[in-house]
């Protein structure tokens, strides 16, 4: 196995990988919001998890939510990294780069929604909770937790490799 076919490897592997988290981000979050707006006081949580009180359900969305933004967060530098290797052939930098993944799609707004759904999500869930921002600890709080995804955004702003839409779609 030469180096080119362990990079493409790594680099399916990461983009792969960053496929998980974000559906997991984005699950979560959804979750959170239905629990919010759910009036059971028992939920069934996903997973085949047993059930939970509703608050301890809307506590084990938010952890997901958040260790899935991290771990796509950290994914997704190292898929750059992997790309930045690679541009010493162009080839297969073209050919690695058709992996069909949010990350490498030409057009912007996919990797936008993908990116920014899960936080806004969360924002509606503690708007209907009720949650108050008059607390300086609530406000950097609710940063923290939408930090990652954020985070994505901005580094989604570019397809990986550079890849820009041709005006035919992706």
């Amino acid at each position: 196995m030469n180096t080119n076919d362990i990079l493409y490897d790594n680099l399916k592997t990461a983009l792969s990988s960053f496929g998980k988290y974000l559906l997991y981000g984005n699950g979560a979050a959804a979750f959170s919001l239905l629990v919010t707006v759910s009036s059971s006081e028992s939920i069934a949580l996903p997973f085949g998890l047993p059930e939970a009180q509703r608050n301890m359900a809307g506590l084990f969305a938010l952890a997901v939510y958040f260790i899935a933004g991290c771990g796509a967060a950290i994914t997704l530098p190292r898929a750059q990294r992997i790309i930045d290797k690679m541009r010493e052939s162009p080839e297969l930098l073209e050919a690695a780069v058709t992996y069909p993944s949010i990350p490498t799609t030409r057009i912007p707004a996919p990797r936008f929604i993908a990116a920014l759904t899960p936080p806004v999500l969360i924002i509606i869930t503690v708007l209907l909770e009720g949650a108050s921002f008059d607390s300086v600890y609530f406000i950097v709080g609710l940063m923290v937790l939408i930090s990652p995804y954020v985070t994505l955004a901005i580094e989604l702003r570019h397809a990986l490799g550079d890849n820009q839409s041709d005006g035919y779609g992706d």
